[in-house]
């Protein structure tokens, strides 16, 4: 991941701990779906 996309990806997670209280278990799951959603849309080289 680009560091300006794991940058994001930070800001977003953090909002969602803290401005949204989700729980810990709700957060990794979003990163992995992050994670997963950008396999598919960047291509391998």
């Amino acid at each position: 991941m680009k560091a300006e996309s794991q940058h994001l990806k930070d800001k977003f997670l953090q909002f969602l701990e803290t401005e949204k209280r989700y729980s810990q278990h709700t957060v990794e799951n979003y990163s992995k779906d992050i994670d997963d959603l950008e396999s598919f849309c960047v291509p391998k080289k």
